[in-house]
């Protein structure tokens, strides 16, 4: 009986071995086969079972399939054959040649959850950053989402389970919360963003996982509110960190009475903790502020022109969108409060370090005209500490960001 338990158990030994010597999925840039078992070729990926768990390795990052399952991969990477080139071009940084390989893809890859379909969207919502697209990189990072099937954040990755989905660059996504770092949820009202909002691009995420919609639901709902249309705000169920923040953000500006006064709140706690990130402190500072330009009290006002100033004097490294936002804003709510000569100034500020951006170009700053007098021109190149004073009479402290 010994005996034949230890045949029984060399022999499994053996199939073990074999099973782990016949695998043959070859990895770009390695020259060994992964040790593990091919249960699955799909748009997804390649599917095998390592050490007992299953992983899901990306197209982009497969070499050539050998064995069972080599006939079936070959079609899948000849699908996929401009993927691992997109990815290779926008890491040499690229964008024009890549994003129309990737715009390509993503009509085939929409709806499909795994890593090949995250590399994808990450890519376009890449190139649509670097050209400036705010909106349709939205659209861009919604999909990524959706590939994810809604799991963003911290140990997301490893709890899909995923070979690759990533690109080999510094992050435009945030690890812990999965949002796009550079677009807060802040749109200023022009022809781009009357298009955006009309776009029938919206509705594929509607039918989505719950943090996918409700993202697009807060993102649009902004967006609309600053078109000048009802916001169309729904509930927010998500308990995801990310999602939380951004519907504080969107509801401080687009909400109730009500709903903008629990939602400050919700922003002034999260700026009252220890060690918060830079990012995040500027995302609430920006939210705080452009909620408070709603009120209908002039110092609740110049509180909120207070927290606006503090993106570009501040964060203005890590925060080429939001910066020149919150100037803007900020210059046409002192015109607003007669106050010219800060309005001036920081229109000034906003021409000399924001000149390419979009909220340069906002038709609301034209109603500021630069002081006649001449010895206000020379005043209107610093910015009053009148303006810049927080709550405590003091200006804000310049950290970096």
């Amino acid at each position: 009986m010994r005996m034949l338990w230890m045949v029984a158990a060399s022999a499994t030994g053996v199939a073990s071995t074999a099973s782990m010597a016949n695998a043959q999925v070859f990895l770009r840039g390695q020259p060994d086969p992964i040790a593990g078992d091919v249960t699955k070729v799909g748009p997804e990926g390649i599917t095998l079972t390592i050490g007992g768990v299953p992983k899901i390795v990306g197209w982009d990052r497969v070499r050539e399939v050998h064995g069972e399952q080599g006939a079936a991969a070959t079609k899948q990477l000849e699908a996929v054959a401009d993927l691992w080139r997109a990815r290779m071009r926008l890491e040499r940084g690229d964008f024009t040649a890549a994003e129309p390989m990737l715009d390509a893809l993503a009509a085939k890859e929409r709806g499909v959850f795994g890593p090949t379909a995250a590399v994808v969207f990450e890519g376009q919502l890449r190139c649509r950053l670097k050209r400036g697209a705010t909106l349709p990189a939205v659209w861009a990072w919604l999909d990524w989402v959706q590939a994810r099937a809604g799991a963003i954040g911290a140990g997301s990755d490893a709890a899909l389970g995923w070979i690759g989905g990533r690109f080999d660059a510094p992050a435009v996504v945030e690890p812990r919360t999965g949002l796009i770092l550079g677009t807060p949820p802040i749109f200023l009202h022009d022809a781009a963003l009357d298009a955006a909002v009309a776009s029938d691009e919206w509705s594929r995420f509607s039918s989505a996982d719950t943090t996918t919609a409700e993202l697009a639901m807060l993102y649009r709902a902004a967006a609309r509110f600053e078109a000048q249309l009802p916001p169309e705000l729904g509930p927010v169920t998500s308990n995801n960190e990310g999602v939380r923040l951004v519907a504080d953000i969107v509801q401080a500006r687009v909400g109730n009475d009500q709903q903008r006064q629990v939602a400050r709140a919700n922003l002034k706690s999260r700026l009252e903790q220890r060690d918060i990130d830079p990012w995040m402190e500027c995302w609430c500072r920006l939210g705080m502020g452009r909620s408070l330009l709603r009120e209908p009290d002039s110092d609740m006002m110049r509180q909120g022109i207070i927290q606006l100033l503090h993106v570009p004097s501040r964060f203005a490294r890590g925060s080429s969108y939001a910066a020149p936002i919150a100037l803007a804003e900020a210059a046409v709510m002192l015109h607003e409060l007669g106050d010219d000569q800060g309005a001036a100034a920081l229109k000034s500020e906003l021409m000399d370090r924001y000149q390419r951006s979009n909220a340069a170009g906002w038709a609301r700053l034209r109603e500021i005209k630069p002081p006649t007098d001449p010895r206000k021109q020379n005043a209107a190149k610093e910015v009053p500490a009148s303006a810049t004073k927080d709550a405590t009479g003091k200006l804000p402290e310049g950290n970096g960001g």
